[in-house]
């Protein structure tokens, strides 16, 4: 029994029954739509694997403390874990769907807020989020997103109960702390909902309300201001190292990648574009909001909206499935369904919900990548195993245990591939140079710089600042790399201007030459049982003599600031690829080619 502020007392519903069954629902779904751990969840296993074992917070043993990681509160989590014994990539995947598994008792807990005797418009949101491909993916792939989209749900649900009953300690605040601390935009929540209780106590400004405002303020600033200190110390900057390696080439916005993200995320989650005449619809031909409900969908607007900004500024991100987007899920899920009615009430209501979350699940199902359509998907858009397995399984074209098998232990992919096979290539040791710093370094265990800077300040201010190639070439080139490992595909490495014009330049012509081609095939079987194929290739690189692993002389550097490798010859790259691959088609040490059956 709970008291409303219309002073009714109603009887609570229950919402644990449920709960436990839309959780294994949930991990079914999770098994059936099998994916690999992702690339950059490795960065943080070897982060916290380094720390477990006392090396510090290094990327390389013994090397230089750099935050390449932007994910510090995951980082500890699995450190942990590893500490204790548990097998880091396991414990992470686990840790994520566990999160996930919480979040959906938040949102059921949620809209059980607006209608305690009831929790239908929970169950429904919860459903519509369970079976969103996104959600499944993001929620084991091994990187923090099952936490941080799981604290910002519970940071909702206690800030509306603290909307509610002003009384009440704000433990939100302990929430938007954790979630300034797990990736670098969470501090935007805590403005956000900060701003969201501001607009109330404008309205009700008692001395209590303003007191309790401050402290819950300061519960998160406080904390987060020695945070950002520690970090400056540590690390000799305020934000991640990944913020110069990866965010926006040093522009202030990045409004073309961002807008194309978000095109593509929207028009990829099919059930979103239902939301926008849902939502309206509803809102012209219901009853006027009920005070609760009208907080919560401004909380859920305005979070959603700071988050399109926020992908408009940073561009978006390279992984697929779009897991910038993933918490829009979420805030959409919550403002249609916070739309609708208390659906026990009204048939005509309960008839509209019913009819709705029918469309949001048969979208999830339905949704599917261009390969359902006989179209082979870009490397960037990987296809939706959910559906292609449910209709594998319907079909007879797959059993169970081959799903369950492979979830429990995934295929080696690309990446790990080369990672194991430079371990355990006897000529293959020392400083790899790698553009992809993930899984190759984690199963290569021995130094690597990354391309990108990811663990290595100058590299990364050098690229954030749009600074001249040449720069980048010497920064380089001062560590001097026994071997080099690039992702190459179609005639160009993915991060074309820096890497390509170091490789094509003279200095490292006079020092490394081409050794191995790694070639993948990736095939996949869509809805309908067609079969698809893309490729993905890398290139190695090694040094004709370890006594050529010597620095750049006067005249080197001249040629570095006077020519551009590109422009002198575009096709250089190609050329030489193809010409090695012709001449080494039948050395399998050579030319390696490697087949992978993604489902």
């Amino acid at each position: 029994m709970i008291p409303r502020e219309s002073n009714e007392i109603v009887r609570v519903a229950n919402p644990y029954p449920i709960w436990i069954l839309l959780t294994l629902v949930f991990l079914v779904l999770a098994v059936i739509s099998f994916t690999v751990t992702t690339e950059d969840a490795y960065i943080s296993f070897r982060y916290a694997e380094n720390l477990a074992d006392g090396h510090g917070l290094v990327f390389n043993e013994g090397g230089e403390v750099v935050e390449g990681y932007s994910n510090p509160t995951w980082v500890f989590l699995l450190t942990i874990l590893s500490g204790l014994g548990l097998n880091t990539i396991i414990a992470g995947r686990c840790l994520g769907l566990l999160f996930g598994s919480l979040t959906i008792l938040e949102l059921i807990l949620i809209l059980r807020l607006l209608s305690p005797a009831r929790i239908g418009r929970g169950v429904m949101v919860a459903i519509a989020v369970l079976t969103a491909p996104y959600y499944l993916f993001w929620s084991q792939t091994g990187l923090e997103n099952g936490l941080f989209i799981y604290l910002i749900v519970i940071g909702m649900r206690l800030a509306l109960q603290e909307d509610i009953d002003p009384k009440r300690f704000g433990w939100s605040s302990i929430a938007y702390l954790l979630l300034a601390l797990t990736r670098p935009e969470g501090i935007m929540y805590f403005v956000i909902i900060g701003a969201w209780k501001l607009v109330k106590l404008t309205k009700n400004n008692g001395l209590n309300d303003i007191k309790r405002l401050l402290i819950w303020s300061a519960i998160v600033i406080i904390p987060f201001i020695i945070f950002l200190i520690w970090r400056y110390v540590t690390f000799g900057d305020l934000v991640p190292n990944t913020f110069f390696a990866k965010v926006n080439n040093g522009r202030m916005w990045a409004l073309g990648a961002g807008t194309r993200y978000l095109l593509g995320y929207f028009t990829h989650a099919f059930w979103a574009p239902i939301l926008i005449p849902v939502v309206v619809w509803l809102a012209r031909f219901r009853k006027p909001l009920d005070p609760t409900a009208g907080r919560l969908i401004l909380a859920a607007a305005a979070q959603g909206i700071a988050l399109i900004l926020f992908v408009l500024y940073v561009g978006g991100d390279i992984h697929p499935n779009d897991r910038f987007g993933v918490p829009l899920v979420i805030f959409g899920s919550l403002i249609a369904f916070a739309l609708i009615p208390d659906i026990a009430k009204i048939p005509w209501w309960k008839g509209i919900a019913t009819w709705t979350i029918l469309a949001f699940v048969i979208l999830n199902l339905g949704y599917s990548f261009p390969p359902a359509y006989g179209i082979t998907p870009p490397i960037s858009r990987p296809p939706n195993f959910l559906t292609a397995n449910i209709s594998g399984l319907l079909a007879g074209r797959k059993t169970a245990p081959e799903i369950i098998g492979r979830f429990a232990s995934p295929p080696i992919d690309a990446l790990e591939y080369v990672g194991r096979d430079l371990h355990d290539n006897p000529e293959v040791n020392g400083l790899l140079a790698a553009e992809q710093c993930g899984k190759i370094p984690y199963y290569y265990d021995q130094p690597v710089i990354d391309l990108l800077g990811l663990n290595d300040r100058e590299l990364a201010h050098i690229i954030h600042s749009v600074s001249t190639w040449d720069l980048y070439a010497e920064a380089v080139f001062e560590h001097m790399p026994g071997n080099w490992v690039m992702v190459y595909r179609n005639g160009h490495f993915i991060s074309k201007y820096y890497i390509e014009n170091t490789v094509l330049s003279q200095p490292f012509r006079n020092r490394w030459e081409l050794d191995a081609i790694y070639h993948f095939d990736y095939y996949f079987i869509d809805n309908s049982g067609i079969e698809h194929r893309f490729d993905i290739e890398l290139i190695r690189y090694v040094p004709i003599s370890h006594d050529l692993l010597v620095p750049l002389d006067e005249n080197e550097h001249a040629w570095l600031t006077e020519n551009i490798p590109i422009d002198m010859n575009p096709d250089a790259l190609s050329d030489e690829v193809e010409a090695f691959r012709l001449a080494n088609e039948n050395d399998p040490e050579k030319v390696i080619n490697f087949r992978i059956d993604l489902n």
